[in-house]
């Protein structure tokens, strides 16, 4: 069978408001061969032309989501987890979370990479922060990214903040039509991803896999 729409992935249930709507900027994503900055700015700037009555604030997260998501499955980036709790990391829900290979072809438990998905920084930096803190305390070896479309002037802001150690939870923030973002896509691409070892890092998740 087809595996076309954001349902037929498990990133939400059948018929949700979510998957109308991004039905209507792309057909299918999965044959989709644009570098995923393009693919983003694309898919948004479709989705902000769309009549405002799909555009609430909770859609508009829920949208940016699922185009980070599929980036990963068209890009044959997967397993992913997304909505994830993690093991020993309590009352934390995670939006996307990948365990990358190394050069040994394993994967180590304490390496994963969360990313935090904001439309915008605003005060909710702060709380992708906190999750990053909790992150890093557990799993020693972990990176930490929020991946947001607000503009240069808000992410060098959040950047000073990184330098100068007022957000020690996140290591980069990343506009998503950015290069930068690519670059993340691309070096997962090439190392791949794989599923976590025996012990149960992931408590819960939704998840997302060939």
């Amino acid at each position: 069978m087809k595996k076309e729409l954001l349902s037929d992935w498990n990133v939400v249930s059948k018929g949700a408001k979510t998957e109308m709507v991004f039905s209507k900027l792309i057909s299918n994503f999965t044959t989709n061969t644009d570098i995923p900055s393009e693919y983003i700015m694309k898919l948004w700037t479709k989705y902000k032309e769309l009549p405002k009555k799909y555009q609430t604030n909770s859609m508009n997260g829920s949208i940016f989501e699922a185009i980070i998501y599929t980036i990963f499955i068209k890009e044959k980036v997967t397993p992913i987890y997304f909505q994830a709790e993690l093991e020993f990391v309590p009352n934390i829900k995670y939006d996307l979370v990948v365990f990358p290979r190394k050069e040994t072809g394993n994967v180590d438990v304490s390496s994963p990479i969360g990313f935090s998905l904001k439309t915008s920084l605003r005060e909710r930096y702060k709380q992708a922060d906190l999750e990053g803190l909790a992150l890093k305390e557990v799993y020693k070896r972990a990176e930490t990214y929020l991946i947001t479309l607000d503009n240069e002037q808000e992410i060098d802001k959040f950047e000073r903040k990184v330098a100068d150690k007022d957000i020690r939870g996140i290591d980069r923030c990343i506009n998503a039509y950015s290069s930068e973002f690519d670059d993340i896509i691309k070096r997962l691409k090439n190392s791949g991803v794989d599923e976590p070892p025996d012990i149960k890092a992931i408590k819960s998740a939704s998840e997302i896999k060939e």
